[in-house]
């Protein structure tokens, strides 16, 4: 997976740049000076880094990863294994299990906001990724919160995380943007001038400008979904027992996997 990253996330990046930070710069009504130069120089990147995808999706590499990941959801230890371990997670209760997970993740992640102010971009970077997975559980059992208070406290926990991701995804593409537009000033093609160099590196430093005075703002505003976060009550209060209602759209669910309700 981590190979899959290495070949697919340059051209997001790049992609991002492109269109969030160097378009702007130059479609606006007075274009900043080496703006054209600047994206002419990430129009390149971006096109290679896209071959480079598309050769990585095309390749037996990616083909065999894809499937093995398939075959570990559908058949893997964690559903076949003859072990004490393995039988208490299938007899679980599903509703047991959100609770306690959730419940978990939410305070890991609520510890947080105490030493928020001095984190660093790495530090930020694995704050998010953990909303981002208790986002994603919020979002993928939303069927198990059935009461109306339940309900209203998924929906304020989804907000909160909702405002925290966007806010240090911000953040951590700013801190890319900055080193991309480093390389691409200093990038140096045929038939490149030193002048065109000198105005790639003005525009990136114009750029580099504009998204630091954005980062105050985006680090209080992460810092204040870290509280409401912290200050969530407990959720899950209401639940359902019915299994259709928990898993309306997995019917490939197998028997033998199914979990105790």
């Amino acid at each position: 997976m981590k190979w899959i990253t290495s070949q697919l996330g340059p051209a997001r990046d790049l992609d991002v740049y492109v269109r969030r930070s160097v378009d702007p710069l130059e479609r606006g009504k007075h274009p900043a000076v080496g703006s054209h130069a600047l994206k002419q120089a990430a129009e390149r990147r971006r096109k290679a880094a896209f071959s480079q995808a598309r050769a990585a999706i095309r390749s037996t590499r990616y083909r065999k990863v894809i499937l093995d990941v398939a075959e570990w959801l559908n058949a893997g230890a964690w559903l076949t294994a003859d072990n004490v371990e393995t039988r208490l997670h299938q007899r679980r209760a599903v509703v047991d299990f959100v609770r306690d997970e959730m419940t978990r993740r939410r305070k890991k992640l609520a510890k947080k906001k105490r030493n928020f102010g001095k984190t660093d971009v790495r530090a930020r970077h694995k704050i998010r990724i953990s909303a981002k997975k208790l986002r994603y559980a919020n979002e993928f059992f939303a069927s198990i919160f059935v009461g109306r208070k339940a309900k209203k406290q998924r929906r304020v926990l989804a907000k909160s995380l909702k405002r925290l991701q966007s806010s240090l995804g911000d953040l951590n593409d700013f801190a890319l943007h900055g080193r991309l537009g480093g390389r691409l000033a200093r990038a140096r093609p045929i038939r490149t001038r030193g002048r065109r160099a000198r105005r790639r590196a003005f525009a990136a430093g114009t750029i580099a400008g504009r998204e630091r005075a954005q980062v105050r703002p985006l680090l209080k505003s992460a810092r204040r979904a870290l509280g409401d976060i912290a200050a969530a009550k407990a959720i899950l209060a209401e639940v359902t027992s019915d299994p259709q209602r928990l898993f309306p759209r997995l019917p490939w669910l197998p028997a033998y996997a199914a979990p105790a309700f």
